[in-house]
């Protein structure tokens, strides 16, 4: 019992947590490369602490009624337009083999800077 099991109860403080612990592997990441390499090095943690946006709308969200209802209906609209966005995707793949072997030999550049003649 106690607060502790509250605390894991709760979707919304677990994820808290999560984030907080993924903070720190990426400090711990981070020092362990920069006593390794000299410096201090980006790592693949990086892009996870973007996850901290999430935190900012779910406060929000708790406050503003009008503001959970916008980012229900966002989330069921991106929802259901999954299968229409793989289609786009496709459709553009597709498109960039076509104009990529369309003008593959079309345009040829002359690089003044070149050693080719040289």
């Amino acid at each position: 019992g106690g607060p502790q099991k509250g605390y894991l109860l709760n979707p919304v403080t677990c994820f808290d947590g999560i984030i907080v612990l993924v903070s720190l592997i990426q400090k711990i990441v981070s020092l362990a490369q920069a006593s390794t390499s000299g410096g201090g090095g980006s790592s693949a943690f990086t892009a996870l602490r973007t996850l901290r946006l999430f935190r900012v709308l779910n406060k929000l969200a708790n406050r503003s009624l009008s503001f959970r209802v916008l980012l229900k209906a966002m989330v069921a609209t991106g929802a259901s337009l999954r299968y229409w966005a793989l289609l786009f995707i496709l459709v553009l793949y597709i498109f960039t083999l076509m104009w990529m072997t369309f003008f593959a030999t079309r345009f040829h550049f002359e690089d003044p800077d070149s050693f080719d003649a040289v």
